[in-house]
């Protein structure tokens, strides 16, 4: 059966350029997660000197904790171009996390790890939750309060996509009120908000005092007025036709900018 044309096609079907586009998109809106892997390990095996996929190889290994691995490619990229800003702001990343994993080597327990990895994270110190924090998770796994932690360091370092899979995993085997509002938070900041409406529309249907749930919504909606906002401001000042046309909807923005002014 023929595919439709608009399917996604795997790697391995796509020409160098596409690949490279491919790679840049993913980087451009974060995305660390398995395609990024596929993604510029084939194109290093059609361009091996292609020192954009090494580093971004490299970012993708960085994010999984593959702090050797990540070393290793992003030094095969200076042997490329020593010049390479980006694999050496990397390499220096690596360094510092490779030195955070050694300060936590002597925590023995998982509960240490666990507590002092939230702690660091409420205090704003995002890497070193986030050592803390990998190493109680390679400790168990399993862990449910522990993976909605590391979603959380995750989603401080700005990596909301990895934030977002490890909620994905935890509701998986059913609801978790904790894990569907840091999803919520996660698909907010890579602007799904319809999706991340209806999660803390749901936890608030099924605990309607949670103050989470309820500020995410809050944010959400918020966001939803600003970009609504900004089309109409965008129509207004392209579209002749639309700003000839007097309409309740722009009295109404009209009435709210001058209200946001004063």
């Amino acid at each position: 059966m023929q595919r439709p044309a608009s399917a996604a096609r795997r790697p391995e079907e796509l020409s160098l350029p596409q690949l490279l586009r491919r790679s840049c998109t993913l980087e451009l809106r974060g995305d660390w997660r398995e395609e990024a892997e596929v993604v510029n390990a084939r194109i290093l095996k059609l361009n091996p000197r292609c020192v954009e996929a090494w580093t971004r190889l490299a970012e993708y290994e960085l994010v999984q904790g593959s702090l050797e691995l990540a070393e290793t490619m992003l030094r095969r990229a200076l042997m490329i171009d020593p010049d390479s800003w980006v694999a050496r702001s990397l390499l220096d990343t690596t360094k510092r996390q490779q030195q955070l994993r050694e300060s936590v080597a002597h925590v023995a327990t998982f509960q240490e790890a666990f507590a002092r990895g939230v702690f660091e994270r409420r205090r704003g110190n995002g890497e070193l939750a986030l050592a803390l924090l990998q190493k109680a998770h390679q400790m168990r796994p399993n862990d449910t309060a522990c993976r909605i932690a590391l979603a959380a360091a995750h989603r401080q370092l700005e990596r909301p996509r990895v934030a977002a899979d490890l909620h994905r995993t935890v509701l998986a085997s059913g609801f978790n009120k904790a894990a569907q509002v840091g999803l919520a938070g996660a698909l907010r900041d890579t602007v799904k908000l319809d999706e991340a409406e209806k999660l803390d529309r749901e936890v608030l249907r099924r605990h309607p005092g949670d103050d989470f749930a309820h500020n995410g919504l809050m944010g959400i909606l918020a966001d939803k007025h600003q970009l609504a906002s900004a089309e109409l401001d965008r129509l207004l000042e392209e579209e002749p036709w639309f700003s000839d046309q007097p309409s309740e909807l722009q009295q109404i923005h009209r009435r709210q900018s001058r209200s946001n002014g004063a």
